[in-house]
């Protein structure tokens, strides 16, 4: 074994570790998501879509801006001593480019996902939106990314699963379908939107970004459109400060930081086990049962994950393509 064939097997080494760990962050937000459908729900009772999500992503912003701030800072990834102001610039400019885009889709998705909860219930619509297993390698496949068939085969054995997990009753097609369809849409663009932006140094900036864009967005419609009282925002607060603490800060930035490791494709089968979670935590936490259909969903989806991350035969000769430095 000559140098060069050593050194590829070590960068193939690094990489697949990488992506292990990018894959368990991802997993630990697929957990916290799960349970975010619960909070979603009961929070319904209390404001109107566009408020709850304004609530929980302004919330999560306050809290990540100074932390992203304080990172970037730490691991330097704004030295201008040591990269130049115009490399520092272009980072800036990169990063509030992706926080409007990501920031943007980002509250597209969760107010048509939180709409439709209105007309469709959770199940339905954890299975509509789990679409985006589907969506993010057919969109990807446009930008230039190389889909495995293996991805894409496991892909379809989850959109299975999912039926089997999530549809109890016949689903009819009402507006909460189409609402959560665009949502799951929305969420696609944000993943790969993600993957083009982020850098193992900017997550959390990235993170706090889109959650500011976001906020000021629901807000503004809330305020046209809903005008919600002071009476229901104090009656919500406790889903609202859930929602905004566990599933929104810490759930959306272990997405951005897991990203930054994993190929889009395959972050989006394993986010999609939220859906999983979610009917987990009906059985522990609100009483429900799960039968064996709904069993046999759950296999088959975590089935498609663990095939979905198996290694090739062959390593890849590549590094890393995400910012490094």
């Amino acid at each position: 074994m000559n140098y060069n064939d050593n050194n590829d097997i070590k960068l193939a080494e690094k990489d697949r570790s990488s992506s292990i760990k990018g894959s368990l962050t991802l997993l630990l937000c697929a957990i916290i998501w799960g349970s975010g459908f619960i909070g979603q729900k009961i929070g319904l009772s209390d404001l109107p879509p566009f408020a709850l999500n304004g609530a929980r992503h302004l919330i999560s912003a306050v809290i990540l801006i100074p932390a992203g701030l304080m990172l970037m800072k730490k691991n330097g990834y704004i030295d201008k001593g040591k990269y130049g102001v115009d490399e520092v610039r272009r980072r800036w400019q990169s990063l509030v480019k992706g926080s409007l885009i990501c920031g943007i889709f980002l509250a597209i998705g969760t107010n048509m996902q939180q709409a439709g909860m209105m007309w469709i219930s959770a199940g339905e619509s954890g299975f509509i939106t789990a679409l985006y297993v589907i969506i993010v390698p057919f969109f990807g496949t446009f930008l230039g990314l190389k889909i495995k068939k293996r991805i894409w085969g496991c892909a379809a054995a989850s959109i299975v699963g999912f039926g089997l997990l999530c549809l109890k009753d016949q689903m009819h097609v009402s507006a909460g379908v189409w609402l959560t369809l665009g949502c799951a849409f929305a969420f696609s663009v944000e993943m790969l939107a993600i993957d083009r932006f982020v850098t193992p140094r900017n997550a959390v900036a990235l993170s706090a970004g889109q959650m500011l864009v976001a906020a000021i967005i629901s807000v503004a419609v809330s305020f046209f459109l809903e005008s919600p009282g002071l009476e229901q925002l104090i009656s919500g607060l406790p889903v609202i400060l859930y929602l905004a603490l566990v599933p929104t800060t810490l759930g959306y930035t272990l997405q951005i930081i897991g990203q930054g490791h994993t190929e889009p494709a395959l972050a989006s089968l394993i986010l999609s086990l939220e859906s999983v979670f979610a009917a987990i935590f009906g059985v522990l936490f609100l009483g429900e049962s799960m039968t064996a259909r709904e069993l046999a969903g759950c296999a088959i989806i975590f089935g498609s994950i663990v095939v979905a991350q198996l290694p090739d035969k062959r390593p890849d000769k590549r590094t890393d393509r995400k910012e490094v430095q």
